[in-house]
């Protein structure tokens, strides 16, 4: 199966996005007027990204090749209920033009049907590469890991908060930050609280540069409000690193409390700061919820996994058709 990626993002400021997603528009249109192309596979959240790509969703339509749309981001029901009466109309054309449509866990499914039918939607999670971390058994906790953008949302300022108490008890701990954002709001909570000599700004970080990162750090801490099923701490399972989150989004459904994670109530960060002294203060019962966390990503969500179920889709979707499919 023939797959053409055409990424939609590019440029930090506006005009660069803006820039960088009307050369992708160019090139998807002219993949689908050079064709054939069996089939799209659109890839969409809520705010900018939807309107972004519902402009590519009606050049599809335009073009009649059946469609594929891919639902990120935990706030989407949200984005649609408080948008106003005439986009909620866009975004249920923009839906119905699908022929599936793809949310990340089962329990998505029926907060979806105010904008798409429960029974053209299908439950994917995101897969992710996986790599050896080594063994993690044993293995102190004191380096604590927040990969995702610094902002409210994600809990980073209790987070903050949770980390100042910790230090009270286990002075040697440390916090690396990894991300982008509202960086002189953060950097000003983590001066008021003392926090400067334990706390390290690693930047946006990928590829090989994660890898490290995710090797050098001990647990896993994700603390958002809002969440679909994030991709980072899939990868903190798939090493076998204990994971901190919040039952939020599609959380709940994929791990259990104490078994392969902690799960903790957004905003608050008295449990979160005891769910941190709980990994730090029993390093062998941190090693076994990371443990059962590698069993279970393993099972689920890595990335041929997790590929093999897409490609079934298309071909069940294309079974009729000849040519090569473009995914987007």
């Amino acid at each position: 199966m023939n797959v053409r990626y055409v990424n939609t993002m590019g440029g930090r400021t506006p005009l660069g996005k803006l820039w960088a997603a009307a050369l992708a528009l160019r090139a998807f249109e002219k993949l689908l007027r050079t064709g054939p192309v069996r089939l799209v596979h659109i890839h969409i959240s809520s705010g900018p990204s939807f309107w972004r790509k519902a402009v590519f969703v009606c050049v599809a339509q335009l073009r009649q090749v059946p469609l594929v749309l891919h639902i990120h981001g935990g706030n989407f029901p949200e984005f649609y209920a408080e948008s106003a009466a005439l986009s909620r109309w866009c975004i249920r054309k923009t839906f119905a033009a699908a022929r599936k449509v793809i949310v990340l866990s089962a329990n998505w499914i029926p907060k979806v049907a105010s904008f798409v039918e429960e029974d053209r939607c299908v439950a994917v999670g995101n897969p992710v590469l996986a790599w050896d971390s080594g063994a993690r058994k044993g293995r102190a906790i004191r380096r604590f890991l927040f990969l995702g953008r610094f902002e409210r949302d994600k809990g980073i300022y209790e987070l903050l908060e949770a980390f100042a108490s910790v230090l009270q008890r286990f002075p040697d701990a440390e916090l690396l930050l990894g991300g982008e954002g509202d960086l002189e709001a953060v950097n000003a909570s983590i001066s008021h609280k003392g926090l400067s000599k334990s706390v390290h700004l690693l930047g946006w970080v990928v590829g090989e540069e994660k890898r490290r990162v995710f090797e050098r750090a001990d647990a896993f801490v994700l603390p958002s409000y809002i969440e679909g099923l994030p991709v980072a701490m899939l990868e903190a399972m798939q090493c076998a690193m204990p994971a901190i989150v919040t039952s939020v989004g599609s959380i709940p459904e994929v791990v259990s409390h104490q078994v392969n994670a902690l799960l903790i109530p957004p905003r608050d960060a008295t449990q979160l700061a005891d769910a941190m002294l709980q990994l730090a203060a029993d390093p062998n019962a941190a090693a076994r919820i990371g443990e059962a966390g590698r069993e279970l990503f393993a099972s689920n969500y890595c990335a041929e996994l997790v590929c093999k179920k897409i490609e079934g889709l298309y071909q069940a979707l294309t079974v009729n058709q000849k040519g090569r499919t473009s995914s987007d």
